[in-house]
């Protein structure tokens, strides 16, 4: 999932909010995707979980962020209207609608307890795609890490690298520049000027590359 911000802002947010990683199950029943690994957001990756609701058409309907960088959506489809369409168990492969049988029916007999039966389920759930285990998780977690330190690895030890975001960054200032000019709102020329190029987790380059010529075609 990502978002594209549309604003007169000089420096507008666009990025990925979340990657799909598993379906959020409850009692049985689809409730919402949930999507994670998105981009960094300080010590944190961005995340978005997703309801869905009946509609006639395919619409997102609303996103909120409750927390800082957990993003919540709301999204409208006919695909959901069917009172069975959310329902797990007829999206599984028959064998694992086997084992959800044997499930239920030894929870029944009282040969497994309730939380060996979540456990179970759980496994199910994994077996068929609709959840990560733990251990996917891990990995995956592990990977996103390494690639975020690979990006921020690049930021800083390419002095071009960092001339060409600023270049990118200035590029974006006069454009901001003429969407206020035809939308015939004032700006401050002394405020604009202070505009330093910085990373996305805030480093000034200025400051890490000293005796860089970020200036030169200012």
């Amino acid at each position: 999932m990502t978002q594209h911000e549309q604003t007169l802002r000089w420096n507008p947010y666009s990025g990925v909010l979340g990657v799909w990683q598993q379906w959020q199950i409850s009692n049985n029943t689809f409730e919402a995707m949930v999507m994670e690994e998105g981009d960094s957001c300080g010590v944190l990756s961005r995340s978005t979980t997703v309801f869905f609701s009946c509609g006639d058409v395919n619409k997102l309907i609303e996103v909120k962020e409750p927390n800082k960088c957990r993003y919540v959506a709301r999204f409208q489809t006919p695909l959901v209207c069917h009172r069975d369409a959310v329902l797990v168990y007829p999206w599984l492969p028959e064998e694992l609608q086997h084992q959800w049988d044997t499930v239920e029916t030894r929870l029944y007999r009282k040969e497994i307890t309730t939380k060996g039966y979540n456990k179970q389920l759980q496994g199910i759930f994994e077996e068929a795609g609709f959840r990560l285990s733990n251990a996917t998780k891990i990995h995956l977690m592990e990977e996103a890490k390494k690639v975020q330190q690979q990006t921020k690895i690049q930021e800083f030890d390419s002095l071009n690298l960092c001339n060409s975001e600023f270049k990118r960054l200035k590029s974006e200032v006069e454009l901001l520049k003429q969407k206020l000019k035809d939308n015939n709102i004032d700006y401050s020329n002394e405020e604009l000027a202070e505009v330093r190029p910085v990373d996305s987790d805030g480093v000034d380059y200025l400051d890490e590359f000293p005796h860089a010529d970020f200036m030169d075609d200012m």
